[in-house]
């Protein structure tokens, strides 16, 4: 919220909480007890700092940066974020906040790493450990196999036999790749694109997987929610001269209202 005495803005906060925590897509997940859902809001609090009008580019890059690089510590499924964020601060704020993004999350990502499991940096089994569980159980190239079933595509391609899996893997590895194109020719210049954008690329990611489950779909459909329950709160521009400026003259405007 732009300022914290604002009734409105507080109303505001606790009925979009309210909705999301009781919509299905949500409570389901919390009453299961999954990690998806505090990796979805450390991905939403990243795009909400992204788009903080009241900050500088360079803090908002490093800030959001930061806070992903945790979400991306705690699954790999958040990984997908730093390439469509990063586009963003590139045609929105510049190449230099978007490598300070890059080298935000990055960096949070190996401090966490050294700090909770220093032996995947200095052993190698331990690092094959870390591969063999983040990146090859996902995909359904280990031994032992999730049990989780689900009737989409890349689940039936994979119960198919191995021919089916090289098919499954290969179709998410071209979705990733076309993702990856548009990123490069369109990149997203606003958060509501880069919301979008990531939405498209976890749902392909998720409809093609070989090992996944219905309740994935908490990111994309959950980025969506959210996207729309902002969907009049101001974001900052690569235009604004002065976003400090700008956030004041909102804020200014808010209040104006209110007392009208």
């Amino acid at each position: 919220m732009p300022h914290q005495r604002c009734a409105s803005c507080r109303r505001d906060a606790l009925l979009a909480t309210a909705i999301a925590v009781s919509s299905p897509l949500i409570a389901l997940n919390l009453a299961v007890i999954t990690t998806d859902p505090p990796v979805l809001a450390l991905m939403l609090l990243a795009l909400a700092l992204a788009a903080d009008p009241a900050r500088a580019a360079i803090v908002r890059a490093a800030s959001a940066g930061a806070v992903l690089g945790i979400a991306c510590d705690m699954k790999s499924t958040a990984w997908l974020a730093v390439p469509v964020m990063a586009a963003m601060f590139a045609s929105r704020d510049g190449v230099r906040a978007a490598g300070r993004f890059i080298a935000a999350a990055v960096l949070t990502g190996v401090v966490l790493i050294a700090a909770l499991a220093p032996a995947t940096l200095f052993r190698r089994e331990a690092a094959a450990a870390l591969v063999q569980n983040s990146v090859l159980f996902p995909l359904g190239l280990t031994h032992d196999k999730t049990p989780a079933e689900s009737l989409l595509p890349g689940h039936l391609l994979a119960e198919m036999g191995t021919a089916g899996r090289v098919v499954s893997v290969g179709l998410l590895l071209a979705a990733g790749l076309a993702v990856a194109i548009s990123l490069v020719i369109r990149p997203p210049r606003d958060l509501s694109a880069a919301c979008w954008r990531l939405a498209i690329g976890l749902a392909l990611m998720f409809l093609l997987g070989p090992d996944v489950r219905f309740g994935y779909f908490i990111y994309p459909l959950g980025l969506l929610g959210w996207l729309a329950l902002n969907s009049g709160a101001p974001e900052a521009e690569n235009q604004l001269p002065d976003a400090r400026a700008y956030a004041r003259l909102w804020k200014a405007g808010r209040a104006e209202a209110e007392r009208e």
